[in-house]
């Protein structure tokens, strides 16, 4: 397989990446027609755009899908944004909703994007990249996910540890494995952040300070981590990070559990306050 070296203007690093034949490349070495030389380009031209439209469709898509029905249900912070009580059999159903759609959705973008695949088989472009056509390799990265978001909604940490070690064992580079851990733990914050602004459980000036304590965690860890990555070769320094920042939330929780215990003593771990 050819070799293509790539410079990486910004931070000047040498890149190795698998060389993507271009649609000169395609005639020269198959028989294909215009039509089939096309859609060869085609697929060229998306894989090289800045911005994924489709594909960010898709992410930010569900997102909404699912934030809007999360605001659907009511809860002790906020009410419904379509009016139903919070000790309403109805209410709680939005949580089977939330499933079945969440399935619904997979479906439809698991379809789409395997009938994409099939397209590029037949024009034969990078075919050692498939996801969506095997459905072991499918649903081993969905349970990657999963497993990340469930442990991210349940622990409050944990997520990119696991995306990044699911990835890591299927051999992807280790960069874009944390970029992707790293993108997925964005859009969970994404989701926190919202719902802070509409529950008002903090206020803006702790909000602000959460803020700054990310972008300090941003230039002291991650961003030196990255440079000593590129520089030597070490993939692995992306594990080390997110056990630091898995080790970072394990601290804060119990700081948090000691705070509260002296503050109000075990009444609020004693006591339940129905709301119904």
């Amino acid at each position: 397989m050819e070799i293509q070296l790539e410079q990486d203007k910004k931070e000047n690093i040498i890149l190795v990446n698998q060389k993507i034949k271009t649609q000169e490349d395609m005639a020269n070495e198959t028989n294909f027609d215009e039509k089939l030389l096309n859609q060869y380009q085609q697929f060229y031209k998306n894989d090289h755009k800045k911005f994924q439209i489709k594909n960010l469709s898709f992410i930010f898509g569900s997102f909404f899908v699912n934030q809007t029905i999360i605001l659907m249900r009511s809860n002790k912070y906020n009410n419904s944004i379509i009016g139903l009580d919070k000790c309403t059999l109805e209410n709680n159903l939005i949580l089977l909703a939330i499933i079945g759609i969440n399935l619904t959705y997979t479906f439809f973008v698991y379809w789409s994007k395997r009938n994409e695949e099939y397209y590029k088989d037949i024009v034969q472009y990078r075919p050692n990249q498939r996801f969506f056509k095997e459905k072991k390799q499918f649903f081993f990265y969905y349970l990657g996910g999963f497993l990340a978001g469930f442990s991210t909604g349940l622990l409050g940490m944990g997520g990119g540890l696991i995306m990044v070690t699911f990835l890591l064992s299927q051999k992807i580079i280790a960069r874009e494995a944390a970029a992707t851990a790293a993108f997925g733990s964005f859009m969970i914050s994404l989701n926190s952040l919202i719902q802070f602004i509409l529950q008002k459980t903090i206020t803006d000036e702790q909000m602000l300070v959460f803020f700054i304590l990310g972008i300090l965690g941003v230039i002291i860890i991650a961003k030196p981590s990255y440079i000593f990555m590129n520089r030597f070769k070490i993939g692995y320094i992306i594990l080390i990070v997110d056990i630091i920042q898995v080790s970072i939330n394990v601290f804060s929780i119990f700081a948090l559990i000691i705070i509260n215990t002296i503050l109000y003593g075990f009444d609020a771990m004693l006591n339940y306050y129905s709301h119904c």
